[in-house]
């Protein structure tokens, strides 16, 4: 029997009980990185040929899609020329602790978040999408939406549509619209039918009241109901960028 089992407390109450240390799991990988203290791997990244040390059991454990390759793993050295050194650090912190320092994910988020979706650390890439949602802008959505699309960013992608659908008429004049009409010109149409639908539900709804909007009466508003075809030109008149869109019952 153990001796636990055959312990007998008659005063429960007047026992201490242990003091349990915080654990130091985090820290201790997140020291073991910075002095590289057993490392196998060294990583020569960037133009500069800057030297970091690694882990490669680590590496091998935290990432879904493996940084070392079959063709990797043996070497002991292994060039990665296409990232700069300090993201590619924040990116090796984040592998050993899972968690970003404060204020890192400011400038990165976007370099970060290809790197997430290249190495399929999920928590890295909702982190990244987070920082980019909440930087959100009239000037930068269209260029964080055209991220979102490369790096299958789904969630950052929704975001950034409903804010463009919101806000079209300022975004479609900006340079970042006329960019992706380049780069991603199979979103254009996307994004015309989603603002289509969302004008055309308000069209509909017996509730709205476009005669606010354009100042015109209650009469022509209902003049307006019965010709479905003025839709048209109810929309380009709020400044949604549709320029042939004919909507017929």
């Amino acid at each position: 029997k153990s001796i636990v089992s055959e312990a007998t407390f008659s005063h429960k109450g007047s026992v201490k009980h242990v003091t349990i240390p915080a654990t130091t799991l985090i820290y201790d990988l997140e020291m073991l990185l910075h002095n590289g203290m057993g490392s196998d791997v060294t990583f020569v990244v960037g133009p500069e040929c800057e030297r970091i040390p690694a882990h490669k059991a680590i590496l091998i454990a935290r990432c879904p899609v493996p940084i070392l390759t079959d063709e990797t793993m043996h070497l002991r050295e292994i060039n990665v020329p296409d990232f700069r050194p300090d993201y590619f650090r924040v990116l090796l912190h984040f592998i050993y602790t899972d968690k970003i320092e404060e204020g890192m994910l400011d400038n990165m988020a976007d370099e970060l978040l290809s790197a997430a979706q290249r190495f399929g650390l999920t928590r890295l890439k909702a982190l990244c999408e987070d920082q980019l949602t909440r930087s959100l802008t009239v000037e930068n959505v269209c260029d964080i939406l055209a991220i979102a699309i490369d790096d299958e960013a789904d969630q950052l992608k929704e975001t950034s549509c409903s804010f463009i659908c919101r806000f079209s008429k300022e975004v479609s004049k900006t340079e970042g619209f006329h960019r992706l009409t380049i780069t991603h010109p199979e979103m254009i149409s996307q994004l015309f039918e989603r603002v289509s639908s969302v004008s055309e539900r308000k069209w509909r709804d017996k509730s709205f009241a476009p005669w606010n909007v354009l100042g015109a009466s209650k009469q022509e508003h209902k003049k307006r109901r019965e010709k479905p075809n003025e839709f048209t030109k109810w929309v380009e008149s709020t400044g949604a960028w549709v320029e042939r869109f004919k909507f017929n019952d």
